[in-house]
């Protein structure tokens, strides 16, 4: 597999060691915003202008001894993909249509995850003989499962096992509760016909397609979505990293990860196999002692192409990485363009 890094800043450090100033006092004696200020402390940033780094790099240096350079930037092999080595297989969970064959938009994503990774993947329904049993499978093996549960039902099965203990397929309110979104589309019947879901259901005039996200005990928010086959010519979009390190049955010294990337659209899934597969999400030691990682990407795209053929292009810096509890800021971000200068802060980048 190709080496993939994680980078990080140690902002809190720097702070402390340039005597504690408040955020505020920080932002106005060194022309760093207060919100960048939070991004670098909590490794959220995407992207850092040239005068900035310049800016950090030389308070770096100013707390430096001769003894002992403070090192700013620090990275380390990426620990969403610390065990995925040549040991044993890479088992992929792709999406399928009844005739079980995959779909030409997820062939292209699973192509686009292997060659950025350099991944040597094993069909997971081949490596269990058309019957993967999904949840001995992700115990035992490094998984990764691609597409929301729309279109691949193997994904209902992780997340109802790593992040909400509730029961796979099943739409009952008491049951959907167990787990911290739902899934809402304009076509969900058409797709899934009599099929049923835990996470994914029609969208209604009071759920609009997007994605509603747990912020608290009994408190939901709904983040409405931009259709992309309607006139807009840019709107937003939603994807989703789950992550889980498990202990290796009978191996207490071995241990397998589960990925599973999904979104509201295969743009929002690709552009989410984009970051982690660049190292871009930082995750530090969220894994550790087989904890949960969730993670969305609120993503901006804009009309690439002409109107009667539709091509979609990200907007590099209409993106955030959140967690669940950052959702109601991301409502008010929803409110805006994606073309907003509220999205200017960091120079523009080839999209």
């Amino acid at each position: 597999m190709k080496p993939i890094y994680e980078l990080t800043f140690k902002m809190r450090e720097l702070r402390h060691l340039l005597g504690n100033p408040t955020a505020s006092e920080f932002a106005e004696r060194h022309k760093i915003t207060e919100e960048l200020l939070q991004k670098l402390e909590t490794d959220t940033w995407l992207q850092l202008s040239r005068p900035d780094l310049v800016t950090l790099l030389t308070l770096a240096e100013s707390v430096s001894t001769k003894d002992k350079r403070f090192e700013l930037l620090v990275t380390r092999p990426h620990p969403l993909w610390s065990t995925f080595t040549e040991d044993g297989p890479t088992l992929l969970f792709r999406p399928r249509d009844d005739k079980a064959q995959e779909y030409d938009w997820a062939h292209a994503l699973s192509a686009e995850l292997m060659r950025r990774t350099k991944l040597q993947a094993t069909d997971a329904h081949v490596f269990a003989r058309g019957k993967p049993d999904v949840g001995a499978l992700i115990r035992c093996h490094n998984t990764i499962l691609l597409g929301s549960p729309k279109y691949n039902v193997s994904t209902e099965e992780a997340i109802c096992q790593i992040v909400g203990r509730a029961t796979p397929f099943d739409p009952s309110d008491a049951n959907r509760r167990r787990l911290p979104f739902q899934f809402y589309f304009d076509n969900w019947t058409d797709v899934a016909g009599n099929r049923t879901s835990a996470i994914c259901d029609q969208a209604t005039v009071d759920r609009p397609a997007g994605i509603s996200i747990e912020v608290g005990p009994d408190k939901v928010r709904h983040l409405p979505l931009t259709a992309r086959h309607g006139p807009s010519p840019s709107g937003w979009d939603i994807g989703l990293l789950i992550a889980r390190r498990f202990k290796v049955p009978n191996a207490p010294s071995a241990y397998v990860t589960t990925i599973v990337v999904a979104g509201h659209s295969s743009f929002s899934a690709s552009m989410v196999v984009k970051d982690i597969t660049s190292g871009d999400v930082y995750i530090g030691d969220a894994l550790d002692n087989e904890r949960t990682v969730l993670r969305f990407l609120l993503c901006g795209w804009r009309r690439g192409g002409p109107s009667h053929e539709p091509a979609f292009e990200p907007v590099t810096r209409a993106r955030r990485w959140f967690a669940p509890g950052e959702a109601r800021e991301m409502a008010e971000l929803l409110k805006t363009s994606v073309e907003s200068k509220r999205h200017r802060r960091d120079p523009p980048h080839a999209d």
